[in-house]
């Protein structure tokens, strides 16, 4: 760090040194930080280095600072890590259930067990975040089959064949336990599966609407289909088997005098 002010041609050129600073990203919390910093993510960390400064008077201060924000890399390195340990834990918890060490997920993402504490401080944090991606992902599946199928029979019947080649069934079977207990008090998985109820809802109107699904199906009738789960030797094609349960089972769906295209 360079101190005080510089005389001309006394004093070597003296390199600056970094200076890390730490500024909480929400500024109402400013003046309660401390050096227990608590979840990383609050905080926005830059390099800075105190330079001398020429004043109006030609005298040099050192009073102002060069700032050097974290490269955009270590964000993008932090939420690669967040989608890698969902997706293992998706994986994981569909295979051997919720109760499954947390370093076994660690593992299959790839990361240290002190990045996925980082990013899930405990397994009911990692649950919750699994069931709103899963959930999401749900909405996201109905939102485009609706929009790219040209009726609302074929509509319904790719959303149901997508959910069950995914083996969304085994995934909630582990994890819905938990969510209809943690979904009361968290709004962001309330507002998610009230998207995914809404697209169910709407695809199985529209389809009895057009005549093509039976009047007496629900939406629940619906919900379970999606969750459908087949075992299927490990020397028969899971995708070949999924498809033809499904197909009869829409068959079943179909409302009296429609016949498939």
């Amino acid at each position: 760090m360079v101190r005080g002010a510089l005389h001309d041609g006394h004093r070597k050129s003296v390199p600056p040194k970094p200076i890390r600073q730490c500024r909480p990203r929400d500024p109402g919390s400013r003046n309660q930080h401390t050096l227990a910093h608590g979840d990383p993510r609050a905080f926005k960390w830059t390099n800075s280095v105190r330079l001398p400064h020429a004043t109006l008077s030609g005298r040099f201060s050192s009073t102002y600072f060069r700032r050097f924000a974290v490269p955009d890399d270590l964000r993008a390195d932090a939420r690669s890590n967040r989608e890698q340990i969902l997706a293992a834990a998706q994986v994981v918890f569909r295979e051997f259930g919720v109760d499954v060490p947390m370093k076994e997920i660690a593992d299959r993402a790839g990361v240290g067990v002190g990045t996925l504490y980082r990013r899930f401080p405990d397994r009911t944090a990692l649950i919750g975040a699994v069931g709103n991606s899963y959930l999401s992902g749900l909405a996201e599946l109905a939102a485009t089959a609706r929009r790219e199928e040209s009726d609302a029979w074929l509509t319904l019947c790719r959303f149901l064949h997508e959910c069950v080649q995914l083996r969304l069934g085994a995934l909630a079977s582990a994890i819905e336990p938990i969510l209809h207990g943690k979904v009361q008090g968290d709004p962001d998985l309330t507002e998610v599966r009230a998207r995914v109820a809404e697209e169910v809802a709407d695809m199985t109107a529209r389809a009895q609407a057009d005549g093509r699904l039976r009047a007496d199906v629900t939406t629940g009738d619906i919900a379970r289909l999606m969750t459908l789960q087949v075992y299927v030797p490990p020397d028969e094609s899971y995708a070949e088997a999924v498809r033809r349960i499904m197909d009869i089972a829409l068959d079943g769906l179909r409302a009296k005098g429609f016949r498939s295209r």
